[in-house]
């Protein structure tokens, strides 16, 4: 009983650590979870709220037309969820669990909190402009990076503070080209990092700098996860990082600030987290009030899911896909300007 309850803290306890994912996942509400039986599932709710998970299938839904896409009530059900769907969900939650901690056993669950503990406070450190604070850098595991570190782009948002929208774009469309190459099996997926050429995508190895990591382990941590299954996980991954950058506390773009807009246009600024407030931060982190109702084919985060995941599965061509992501969904308007923390009266009004 006392193991139930110190995990029961631990687990509600992630719920407010202040990470840089702004619509929540869920990836605890799976069948054959080590984690299911410690709790009722009102608690696992509430760990974290499924945003993520049904953008997602809503945009699934709507990805063969995504010009006539409607809002629909959607409920996550792994127990009946077809595993082509399964996985590409497991790539949507990626980007927040990347080294799979929260798909383990109870250690590994613990091993995450420690983690993001840990993160939290070298971001705090920094953001308190207090001596000798440690470096997030590349020699960290990619769960301190895609939160704290020099991987933030994961979720649509600048390293630095000051970072050029270039530099922030540049990152998102390497990590845009690899994982959508992955997605179309262009990408094989047991071929290491540092073998794919300029041909294949640019500088993601660079960016990583995991170079004997291949695809299939970066995205499952094995080599035996079959190509199909490492295909919808990249995508996932991709679709994670598209519907973060329509979320006001991670991007600023025409049209924010208004909780009800599911028509958000240019950037003009990527945030960055460590100034943020953690607490002002995840208020941002629920589901979109527009989701459920309406004609969502205006440019929000299921919209431009569902037509990436249209060219994905008819395998369009990356140079068509990269026109899209440039001049539609990552488009930087000419009045984008270097990042900063971000208008709390904007995201977490």
């Amino acid at each position: 009983m006392k193991l139930k309850i110190f995990i029961y803290m631990l687990l509600i306890g992630a719920a407010f650590i202040g990470s840089a994912n702004a619509f929540n996942m869920n990836p605890l509400k799976r069948p054959g979870s080590a984690l299911t039986f410690l709790s009722h599932k009102y608690l696992l709710d509430r760990i974290s709220e499924s945003a993520h998970e049904e953008i997602t299938l809503v945009a699934y839904d709507c990805h063969a037309n995504p010009k006539s896409c409607r809002g629909v009530s959607t409920d996550i059900d792994r127990t009946t969820m077809k595993k082509t769907m399964g996985t590409l969900i497991d790539g949507v939650e990626w980007n927040d669990d990347p080294s799979k901690f929260l798909l383990g056993n109870l250690l590994d669950a613990r091993q995450w909190v420690v983690w993001m503990d840990d993160g939290h406070d070298i971001s705090a450190c920094h953001r308190e402009g207090k001596a000798n604070c440690k470096k997030i850098d590349a020699s960290y595991d990619l769960l301190y990076r895609s939160h704290y570190g020099d991987m933030q782009f994961l979720h649509g948002m600048a390293s630095t503070m000051g970072e050029l929208p270039s530099a922030t774009m540049y990152k998102m469309m390497n990590w845009a080209e690899f994982t959508y190459k992955v997605s179309t099996g262009e990408i094989k997926h047991n071929i290491p990092l540092d073998t794919l050429d300029r041909t294949h995508v640019t500088n993601i190895n660079q960016i990583v700098q995991r170079g004997s990591w291949t695809a299939s382990y970066l995205f499952t941590r094995t080599e035996t996860t079959s190509q199909q299954d490492v295909r919808r996980i990249a995508l996932g991954s991709l679709l994670h990082m598209i519907q973060d950058s329509y979320s006001d506390a991670h991007v600023h773009r025409v049209n924010s600030c208004n909780s009800l807009s599911h028509n958000k246009l240019e950037i003009e600024e990527f945030h960055n987290y460590m100034f943020q407030d953690s607490d002002e931060h995840k208020k941002a982190d629920v589901k979109p009030q527009w989701l459920n109702f309406g004609d969502l084919s205006d440019f929000n985060a299921v919209y431009a899911s569902a037509l990436i995941m249209n060219a994905s599965f008819n395998k369009k061509p990356w140079a068509e896909v990269k026109q899209i992501l440039e001049q539609e969904i990552f488009k930087l308007s000419n009045e984008a300007r270097p990042a900063e923390a971000g208008d709390p009266s904007c995201f977490a009004g």
